[in-house]
């Protein structure tokens, strides 16, 4: 049975900084999984909402939808390394829409390479969405999105659990390259998918706003 749980929201930075005649100011809302039952699970088609942003569980491939979807449920594993619970994530793709476009998500993730490295990728941002085989580093340090005034800064740190286990941790980052502001500047939503065994955690929305 599908739980809406309430996701937790904490602020977690408020920074003013003065430069001149302008004022730029800088709002962390992070949320994590504590507060998710055990037992929930979400599947294609569903959402949840939070003070902050809107969740979205959406199709991996929207140009030729698989027969069995995927699921995001409830795991009471660490494996992101920020504490239990976490989001276990297969075949199915997680989207974070912010209520207002926004400077950067972050979030932490666990990743089962396998033996092959053979699974298939979903990573999006601003309607823009990327596929691929392999791991998420390939990302790393590269630019994404349709013209220069929405581009998306990604950046990936990932290294292998001290366990001897195929399972890679690490940090997913996206930024804007151009703050929020007029033009459709900012991110207004990512989205992060995988075709088994990935696991997210600590999802941080960042907004900036410049006045003066």
């Amino acid at each position: 049975m599908r739980t809406n749980s309430k996701f937790m929201f904490v602020l977690s930075c408020v920074s003013l900084i003065t430069l001149q005649v302008s004022v730029a100011q800088a709002d962390t809302q992070c949320f994590d999984f504590d507060n998710l039952d055990p037992g929930a699970e979400y599947g294609l088609g569903d959402s949840t909402s939070g003070r902050h942003a809107t969740i979205n569980f959406v199709t991996m491939n929207p140009e030729n939808p698989p027969i069995n979807e995927g699921y995001a449920r409830y795991s009471g594993t660490n494996l992101p390394q920020v504490g239990a619970p976490s989001l276990a994530i297969a075949r199915l793709r997680v989207q974070i829409v912010p209520d207002k476009p926004v400077q950067s998500i972050s979030l932490h993730y666990a990743e089962n390479a396998g033996a092959l490295n053979n699974q298939v990728w979903n990573l999006g941002t601003n309607g823009v969405l990327y596929r691929w085989t392999g791991q998420l580093s390939r990302f790393d340090d590269r630019s994404i999105g349709r013209n220069p005034a929405n581009l998306v800064l990604v950046t990936v740190t990932s290294e292998p659990m001290n366990d001897g286990s195929d399972w890679i941790v690490g940090t997913l980052t996206m930024e804007a390259e151009q703050p929020p502001g007029p033009g459709g500047a900012g991110i207004h939503a990512i989205s992060i998918g995988r075709s088994s065994q990935l696991v997210i955690d600590n999802v941080c929305i960042t907004e900036k706003q410049y006045t003066g």
